[in-house]
């Protein structure tokens, strides 16, 4: 996991300027509960990507816990997968490429939404 930046969010211009963001080139990734307001840059070489979502940390779970996926490959999807609850009532979300998309959770519902 590489950081690029720390502080206060910026949510304007090119979104691998966002902070704070991370970056990840790999297949799999795991976002962590502590991810809670994070920017995430993903890419894996026009290679397909399976990512999990860690239950949400109870420090956060009446707060909205909340981050951004940037799909930035030129081709490969996302598939996301939640280990606490259904993702808009699903259990994955696919996240084409070139595709960004906010993940908030419904502590009320236990539930994620896009």
């Amino acid at each position: 996991m590489t950081t690029y930046a720390t502080g206060a969010p910026n949510f304007s211009g090119d979104p691998a300027n966002f902070t704070p963001v991370v970056k990840y080139v790999q297949t799999s990734v795991t976002y962590p509960a502590t991810g809670n307001g994070l920017f995430v840059v993903r890419s894996n070489a026009t290679t397909a990507m399976t990512d999990t979502i860690a239950a949400v940390d109870p420090s956060v779970d009446a707060t909205g816990w909340n981050f951004y996926i940037h799909n930035a490959d030129a081709s490969a999807s996302i598939t996301l997968t939640p280990t606490t609850g259904t993702i808009n009532g699903a259990s994955t979300l696919t996240i084409t490429a070139g595709t960004t998309v906010r993940i908030v959770w419904d502590s009320l519902n236990k539930v994620y939404w896009v």
